[in-house]
């Protein structure tokens, strides 16, 4: 990427997640003779927090007495709304057209930095949470649930990338999708743990990269180790994905050249 792309790619994002932001909440402005702050931002960014917290709190007290640990819990509902937010941002993403037209500006770019204003904002609810747990004396694995935290941003992108190219602003292959990601929320070994399934159903699911990758996440808190569980199989997955992505787009963006 050349040095002008770079500078193009660095304001892109630059506006996307901080000047978009106050924007969108001008109304939510704390005034003072001295203080002129936008409360927006703040609560744009801790809003899903109170949604992530509650909800893992409630499923971490558990259900029958099937208790979960919250110290990975709570960050695997965090970071499922992140990948949903990311993957949605990517299907739906449409450029503006005088963003098009710009000479340094490309497809690529424009998605790339609109994801990364997306990540931004995951990425300090994640320290936000981590370090709160810690100051509340709860022992986290901060090498698992940070490498996880990478790992489902990547491919969270790569995902929605090749979902835009083939939904194509297909309000039915849409809907349908949305099906998929609801079923994969509870598919995925998050509120229900697959490797606890019964052999023949757990044998399917075990197909999804996401379970295997949240398992993993999971192993250094429970202390509960699968065979079946192979984080090699979910970054396989992410390698293909990454292969497949690059190419699938240029089809969808050479299509989009046509009309």
């Amino acid at each position: 990427m050349s040095s002008n792309n770079k500078r193009n790619f660095l304001d892109h994002v630059i506006s996307s997640s901080f000047i978009k932001l106050v924007l969108d909440n001008h109304n939510s402005y704390l005034t003072s003779k001295s203080l002129n702050f936008n409360w927006g931002i703040i609560w744009n960014m801790l809003n899903p927090l109170i949604i992530v917290i509650g909800f893992a709190i409630l499923f971490s007290t558990g259900i029958r007495g099937q208790g979960r640990d919250l110290e990975y819990f709570l960050f695997l509902i965090l970071f499922w709304f992140g990948f949903s937010q990311i993957v949605n941002k990517c299907i739906n993403f449409k450029p503006k057209p005088f963003l098009i037209n710009k000479k340094n500006l490309n497809f690529w770019i424009l998605i790339t930095s609109e994801t990364v204003s997306q990540t931004v904002p995951l990425f300090i609810r994640f320290l936000l949470c981590a370090f709160t747990m810690i100051f509340l004396d709860f022992e986290l694995q901060l090498y698992h649930l940070t490498y996880c935290f990478i790992l489902i941003s990547l491919f969270a992108f790569f995902y929605g990338c090749i979902m835009r190219s083939i939904i194509n602003e297909n309000s039915f292959l849409s809907d349908a999708h949305g099906f998929v990601m609801t079923g994969l929320f509870f598919l995925s070994s998050i509120l229900i743990s697959v490797p606890l399934l019964p052999e023949n159903i757990r044998n399917i699911l075990l197909y999804n990269p996401l379970v295997h990758l949240f398992e993993w996440t999971k192993y250094p808190t429970t202390g509960i180790f699968y065979e079946f569980i192979d984080l090699n199989y979910f970054l396989n997955f992410l390698f293909w994905m990454v292969i497949l992505t690059p190419i699938l787009l240029k089809i969808y963006i050479n299509k989009l050249d046509k009309t």
